[in-house]
């Protein structure tokens, strides 16, 4: 090897370089999956340690997206400061206007090394590379990937002889090149997440404003109607008939009402997002707790049926389903550990959220039953693992049911919920309609809460939906006795 060996510098060197240029091509690979590192910093290592190998005092390191490479058309320093033509360039004791002139002396149809006759002190070496192709780009069946040129001008002072460098170059050429390529893919994998980013905050702002809309169209409503009575009220008080007045008052009432529970609802999904809910876990009886609730939603859809001038005094049916074991009592099994104020509220908002998707004189149904032997425990948790996803939707945060268990049910014979829209179902103001002309008012926020709340109580919430059939939201919750220890930890 060194009997045959013509360049001044020594295997030993050139062995060396390879295990640098090695190393740095595995910084680059890191780019991948860290920021420690910045191209910049890994192009500029590069072209000092080449430097360095070739006792050169200046040098530049550039790469190109022409689709023919440099020379094609007259280089400047505003040409090369382009990003789009040229997206990196690092110079060592070069100013780009030298830059510009070297570069516009090499010829795109000669060799991969030149060395300019005006400038016998530079030398300009051409790397061809394939590039990861950008968003939309059009590959030909002849070109599997776009070509990049990069670009090294190395430059000694004026009299040294170049000559043993250019025999060096190619030597190291694979080296080198597979730095350059890790540091291509980094640099996409760079455009790619600031892409995604962008799209991320976009998404974010519309849903933002998505949010500010709906939120403002909410409150607008009942304050429009409670100013618009009150201002009648206040200019017209003398021409009011008695049973206007009445008639009046009541719709300012039911506005504030309105109004009102818009307002608690944004401080109860805050308060559960932030933990700072007030939970005080009691010994709950679930069948008068569902009783409270069916005879409130009741009156509630009377008094919305009468403000709404419906003929009919019931234009909903609810039903009480309890299933238990033969010879228990009516309260065996049914006593749950949780805070009775917030299992209040999941009962209200799923029974809202069954009358508000549910047609006029449609039969709503509530159930419940206890869960206790193993076996049926088993095929409850065999049967939540082989539901069909466009058929039911479990919350990833469900635990493992190895404890007797209540579960609690309401069925609607609505519209249904669409596929698409069953993974978001309990996310935050989601909404299957998201325009303010819609025939469900809404923030979006009762399923969230009733996922929040169940999983306060370390139990489960499913769905199970098909369009046109109508939904059956399920909850189950771990029987007394069986996880009051877990609350105050969770707590």
């Amino acid at each position: 090897m060194q009997a045959t060996w013509k360049n001044k510098h020594t295997p030993y060197e050139v062995i060396s370089a390879l295990t640098d240029f090695a190393r740095l091509s595995q910084q680059a690979s890191a780019l991948l999956s860290s920021s420690l590192e910045t191209p910049d910093t890994l192009a500029l290592t590069m072209l000092t340690r080449l430097l360095s190998l070739c006792h050169a005092s200046q040098g530049t390191f550039l790469l190109s997206f022409q689709p023919y490479g440099i020379g094609r058309r007259p280089l400047s320093a505003v040409l090369l400061a382009d990003q789009h033509l040229f997206p990196l360039m690092i110079r060592y004791k070069m100013s780009e206007e030298a830059v510009a002139s070297a570069l516009a002396l090499f010829s795109p149809d000669g060799p991969d090394i030149q060395i300019p006759p005006a400038m016998p002190h530079v030398i300009i070496w051409r790397r061809l590379l394939d590039r990861p192709a950008e968003e939309g780009e059009w590959r030909s069946t002849a070109q599997h990937a776009p070509m990049t040129c990069a670009f090294f001008v190395l430059v000694w002072p004026e009299k040294r002889h170049t000559n043993g460098e250019k025999d060096l170059l190619p030597l190291i050429a694979d080296a080198v090149d597979a730095v350059i390529v890790n540091m291509l893919l980094a640099l996409r994998v760079h455009d790619l997440e600031e892409i995604a980013q962008r799209k991320a905050e976009q998404a974010n702002e519309l849903l933002k404003a998505e949010l500010l809309a709906t939120v403002s169209h909410e409150l607008r409503s009942p304050l429009a109607s409670i100013k618009g009575y009150t201002t009648t009220l206040l200019r017209h008080e003398k021409r009011i008939s008695p049973e206007e007045r009445h008639e009046f008052l009541v719709a300012i009432s039911s506005a504030s009402a309105r109004l009102e529970i818009i307002v608690n609802r944004l401080l109860e999904v805050s308060q559960l997002e932030t933990q700072t809910v007030h939970f005080e876990p009691i010994q709950v009886n679930l069948i008068h707790l569902v009783q409270e609730a069916l005879t409130a939603v009741r009156h509630f859809v009377v008094d919305e049926a009468t403000l709404q001038a419906e003929a009919n005094s019931h234009p909903m049916t609810y039903t009480l389903h309890i299933e238990q074991e033969y010879n228990a009592r009516p309260d065996d099994g049914l006593v749950v550990q949780g805070d009775r104020r917030l299992l209040r509220n999941l009962l209200d908002h799923l029974l809202e959220n069954a009358t508000q998707h549910s047609p006029a004189h449609s039969k709503i149904e509530v159930g419940l039953r206890s869960i206790q032997q193993p076996q049926a425990l088993a095929a409850l948790e065999l049967q939540l693992q082989q539901e069909k996803p466009t058929l039911a939707v479990l919350p990833a945060s469900r635990q493992k049911h190895d404890v007797p268990l209540v579960e609690i049910w309401v069925k609607d014979t609505g519209s249904g919920i669409p596929p698409e829209h069953l993974q978001h179902i309990f996310d935050r103001f989601y909404r299957v309609d998201m325009s303010l002309v819609r025939d469900v008012n809404g923030l979006g926020l009762g399923l969230s809460i009733c996922k929040s709340i169940v999983e306060l109580h370390r139990g489960t919430i499913w769905v199970e939906s098909e369009p046109g059939k109508g939904s059956a939201f399920h909850v189950l919750l771990p029987q007394n006795g069986h996880i009051s220890q877990a609350i105050e930890e969770t707590v």
